[in-house]
């Protein structure tokens, strides 16, 4: 989703901004959440699809480089790593939403 601002190289992470060209995660203050290269990748891969639950696999393969793919748990660390930087309370996660047996979807949250 673009941003309010009309901005293309930008999507909505809950309250968050996700800036594809320069690679950061952007607070409503200007500030900046650290991200991993994977992290950041599979946040993008999540943000550029809200409200659409994306498999294990699909993740899987977004990170895949080579002949080198990290396992079907690693998406799991990742994503508990992500909610760890970006939800309220990570035990209770509103902007990545586990779909049991399948994978992960991002929330799009309305704007006030």
């Amino acid at each position: 989703r673009l941003t309010e601002r009309g901005d293309d190289h930008r999507l909505s992470v809950g309250p968050l901004a996700l800036d594809l060209n320069q690679h950061q995660l952007i607070e409503k203050n200007g500030g900046f959440i650290h991200l991993t290269h994977n992290e950041f990748t599979i946040l993008s891969a999540l943000a550029a699809r809200p409200n659409v639950a994306l498999s294990r696999d699909f993740l899987l393969d977004t990170l895949a480089t080579g002949d080198t793919a990290p396992s079907a748990r690693a998406i799991d660390v990742y994503i508990t790593q992500i909610r760890g930087k970006i939800e309220p309370n990570p035990q209770a996660p509103v902007i990545i939403k586990t779909v049991r047996g399948y994978g992960y979807m991002l929330i799009k949250m309305e704007s006030p």
